[in-house]
């Protein structure tokens, strides 16, 4: 009975080849167990809540790879909040659309602020991702949480003497720094970066050169 009340966090993993090793919550915590199936159709997903959530915070973490998996993350949003949960949190380890957040031709789609509304839509009590791309999808996305992941990043440079920063595009210099930076401050020595620059024609890269050692 004690378990049980220690109890603080109800994760709903929708991607069942994963695990929560690599988050960084330290609180006792259970999975929600469900059922996912298709659709003979071959496009409609179904999903249903098998553990009891009445009453308790749930966190959905959804590692999207397809469109179809951001339908089962609604799916499953819907799922719990019918179950009686008591709010809906989300993990997104990689956001989608995040690359895309800024209209380069005319008659393309804005589809970082299309995911955003999509994703606020839901009215999720917080929402963490942890490859965001900039600082634009945070920006959009209400109630959003990014993880200070600086450290691990020092710390497995830290591990690796040979290793080097690499900025792949002016986009992802001011996060590098960041990281440079921290690993200074840590370990009292500096790591190279590598600085990547390009220029698009038709939303296509064309020319591209790197900078540093």
């Amino acid at each position: 009975a004690s378990s049980k009340t220690n109890i603080r966090m109800y994760y709903l993993i929708l991607d069942q080849s994963k695990t929560l090793s690599g988050l960084s919550h330290s609180l006792q915590h259970q999975t929600v167990l469900f059922s996912r199936s298709s659709f003979p159709s071959g496009v409609e997903e179904h999903i249903r809540i098998l553990s009891v959530v009445e009453d308790k915070d749930v966190t959905i973490v959804a590692h999207l790879k397809s469109s179809a998996d951001i339908m089962v993350m609604l799916l499953a949003t819907d799922a719990v909040r019918r179950a009686k949960a008591k709010s809906v949190s989300l993990i997104i380890p990689y956001l989608p659309y995040a690359r895309q957040d800024r209209v380069c031709e005319i008659g393309e789609a804005l589809s970082a602020k299309v995911m955003a509304d999509l994703i606020n839509s839901q009215g999720y009590k917080t929402v963490e991702a942890y490859e965001c791309h900039s600082d634009v999808m945070p920006a959009l996305i209400n109630n959003f949480i990014q993880p200070k992941v600086i450290r691990h990043i020092a710390n497995a440079l830290a591990d690796n003497p040979g290793a080097v920063l690499c900025a792949p595009d002016n986009g992802a210099t001011k996060r590098v720094q960041q990281v440079a930076d921290h690993f200074t401050h840590m370990f009292y020595s500096c790591k190279p970066i590598i600085q990547a620059t390009k220029s698009r024609v038709d939303g296509r890269v064309q020319v591209a050169s790197v900078n540093g050692d």
